[in-house]
């Protein structure tokens, strides 16, 4: 188990957008672009964000609530950690701060929906 303050982890996220071309980060960034399906496969907050969102932004679910995400264009990193490790309030949150920081159209919420598909509530980050 690795500690790493989240103030230290955005750093790194934001150090890893500010990569030259050609060097490995740059190219791990292209490639998650390029296949955000990859990073973390069908209906996973990280795969959409990385296709909709703007500024060259690549996002990354972890372990435990945590979540991250980076914005080349503006040379930001962002890390967030939700504290009783909920990884559905970790993706509304990123979304959220996506869309506050201009990245997104608007902060689309996730409806959910019973056994029998009706919808029945949604997760959205209120202020």
């Amino acid at each position: 188990m690795w500690s790493v303050a989240l103030d230290r982890l955005a750093n790194g996220w934001a150090t890893l957008g500010e990569s030259t071309a050609g060097s490995s980060a740059h190219r791990l960034l292209s490639a998650m672009r390029a296949e955000p399906f990859l990073v973390a496969g069908t209906g996973r907050a990280c795969t959409r964000l990385i296709g909709t969102a703007t500024g060259g932004t690549v996002a990354k679910a972890g372990a435990e609530g945590v979540f991250c995400a980076v914005v080349p264009d503006e040379h930001l990193g962002l890390a967030l950690k939700v504290r009783d490790g909920g990884a559905r309030a970790a993706e509304a949150v990123a979304t959220w701060l996506l869309a506050r920081l201009g990245h997104l159209d608007a902060a689309p919420f996730e409806v959910l929906v019973n056994r029998a598909g009706r919808p029945v509530g949604e997760v959205r980050v209120t202020s």
